[in-house]
């Protein structure tokens, strides 16, 4: 790289200048480049087998999701229906309080992909980043049921509280397949957040 030499002309000088100044933001764009996270396309590459697997199994129906039109992230109803999220991230916290941080630390993990999942779904509609949100919501929901399941069943008691509230939670799973689209779906989804959240917390605090 060439600086402007003392003396020169300063139409020779302004245009060295020009020319450094491109220079360096080429390098700067190359850096930056070389520095950004993969795009779309690249991370359903990496996740294409399990969810062509998905795909396969239930005939497209797993990574399906619903239509929350006219509803977007920036109205009321969408907004809340994000914050419904918050019950996982409380549960996660007090489940690491009290020591059961494998199952906290799922839960927090959990309520993250469930917040970008339902945020790429009301921003986002139709889209492809949509799908790939709810895998990972898929990954991290399946682990910390997984993990509660099993510490449920290692229980010298089952609680009654945590059967009532599964038993909630799984209606209102259910209900979202039968209304699946726009507020309804938004209703029973929010529910479901709330009970398996507090199902959730019920299990991992009598462990």
């Amino acid at each position: 790289m060439m600086w402007p030499k003392k003396g020169e002309p300063l139409n020779e000088q302004e245009g060295k200048r020009e020319d450094i100044r491109l220079n360096l933001a080429a390098q700067v764009g190359s850096l930056a480049s070389s520095l950004s996270p993969p795009d779309t396309a690249s991370l359903e590459q990496i996740v294409a087998p399990l969810s062509d697997a998905l795909d396969d199994a239930t005939g497209g129906w797993a990574l399906s999701y619903a239509n929350l039109e006219p509803e977007d992230e920036t109205t009321p109803i969408g907004i809340s229906f994000l914050a419904t999220n918050i019950a996982y991230g409380l549960a996660g916290i007090l489940l690491v309080s009290q020591g059961n941080s494998f199952l906290g630390a799922l839960t927090e993990l959990a309520c993250l992909a469930s917040f970008c999942y339902h945020y790429t779904q009301l921003k986002f509609g139709e889209s492809r980043i949509v799908r790939l949100a709810l895998l990972v919501d898929y990954i991290f929901a399946f682990s910390a049921i997984l993990v509660g399941s099993i510490q449920l069943f290692n229980a010298h008691q089952i609680p009654l509280e945590a059967l009532g509230g599964g038993a909630l939670a799984i209606t209102s799973l259910g209900l979202c397949w039968v209304w699946e689209a726009g507020v309804p779906y938004i209703v029973f989804h929010s529910l479901w957040h709330l009970f398996s959240a507090y199902t959730g917390y019920v299990i991992g605090s009598t462990i």
